[in-house]
């Protein structure tokens, strides 16, 4: 056989390897192309390893005493580098399904959308507090610079706690193939862990749990008054009435209720009025709905789109049921920027464990639990108003 010949026969052999490996690879990005993908109402599609995760996840949630269950799930556990597993601390639950229980988290306590938001790893966490005191100057073209003042920082340290809570079912509806597990776990952790977190934004005490912003007795006292307000304390604006709006014309220091309202607003700050949000009970929207200026004219303006809050003072109003209801020296409405006034902090992911202490027959109970943290870190960003006299 002549050179060429060998060469032609040669370069043969290694296109038809080629070829086979080529048609092997091409196989196998189809048979993942047409493997279905879950997609949720949210419009997030999810596949290949992230699908695989949350149907392992569910078919534990259905036969959460199963080795063949708990040994499927625990490898997702491992390859996370979690660092948790089902006798250590329970199963992480997948990002996808955690992401959607915050979802539903945020539904119901609306502070989630309004505070800020952070993760961290460990509880030693320091969030710097910015007290507005950088000096500056002013100078000519060729002036020598001289320093300036170097502004004092301060540091507020959370307080954290593990939020926890126990959701279950009975073993026939769990069993049941036709039963959407995810969406009744997603729904009944997002529930069982929403309120107890708003509480503790809004009134929480600093033991085992975030510090509230109403956890320091709020104070009349301004931003700038000498002495100052106590660290963390909230200003108060009171409505001149205990326990009430003050009525249409009654004189000083009010002549109409809606004065009260934008005393609370223009006591902010203008760089914090400008993302300003109101917030209050639905009880207390119904008789802020019902309130009418001098002229019969009420202030509130409902909005006409779906999905839109309501509006007082060109500022959007947001319900969140945790808020005190009127009553005598009550702190029931709240207004201001509230990313700048206080922060929640995410320590780790959210865990399950199946509750083996059944004390009813023929149910299935599931322990969750989380860390958070949090703390108001600006105490000028955020004004109560006071159903008080003074």
């Amino acid at each position: 056989m002549s050179e060429t010949a060998k060469l032609i026969q040669e370069i043969g052999v290694a296109f038809e390897e080629f070829k086979s490996g080529y048609n092997a690879r091409l196989d196998d990005l189809e048979k993942i192309a047409a493997r279905p993908a879950l997609k949720e109402t949210s419009g997030e599609i999810l596949t290949g390893g992230q699908k695989e995760h949350v149907d392992a996840f569910s078919r534990w949630l259905k036969n959460p005493h199963s080795p063949e269950t708990k040994a499927h799930l625990a490898q997702f556990d491992t390859k996370a580098a979690s660092g948790l597993s089902e006798g250590a601390g329970g199963f992480l639950v997948p990002e996808f399904l955690f992401r959607q229980i915050e979802s539903r988290v945020q539904d119901v306590n609306p502070f989630r959308g309004l505070v800020r938001v952070i993760g961290a790893s460990s509880g030693d966490i320091r969030l710097p507090v910015n007290n507005n005191d950088a000096g500056v100057g002013w100078v000519g073209e060729g002036d020598t610079r001289t320093a300036t003042a170097e502004p004092t920082g301060a540091q507020r340290t959370p307080t954290t706690g593990t939020i926890y809570g126990y959701v279950s079912s009975s073993e026939e509806l769990i069993y049941d193939s036709a039963f959407d597990v995810r969406s009744w776990f997603v729904e009944a952790v997002g529930d069982a862990l929403a309120n107890a977190e708003a509480e503790a934004i809004v009134t929480g005490n600093g033991t085992k749990k975030p510090t509230g912003f109403l956890n320091a007795t709020p104070e009349a006292v301004g931003d700038n008054d000498s002495p100052a307000r106590t660290v963390g304390a909230l200003e108060y604006i009171a409505t001149g009435t205990l326990g009430a709006f003050v009525a249409n014309n009654a004189g000083s220091p009010y002549t109409c209720p809606e004065d009260v309202f934008a005393d609370v607003a223009y006591r902010v700050r203008s760089q914090y009025r400008a993302n300003g949000t109101w917030v209050m009970s639905s009880s207390t929207a119904a008789a802020v709905r019902k309130l009418r200026d001098s002229d019969n004219r009420s202030f509130w303006v409902d909005s006409m789109a779906m999905g839109t809050p309501p509006m007082l003072l060109g500022r959007p109003v947001v319900i969140a049921e945790q808020m005190p209801a009127i009553g005598a020296n009550s702190y029931s409405i709240a207004f201001g920027d509230w990313r700048r006034a206080y922060t929640l902090v995410e320590l780790g992911g959210l865990r399950i464990t199946v509750d083996d202490n059944i004390t009813t027959p023929g149910q299935v109970k599931f322990y969750i639990r989380r860390r958070l943290g949090g703390i108001t870190v600006n105490d000028d960003a955020v004004k109560l108003m006071k159903f008080a006299a003074s």
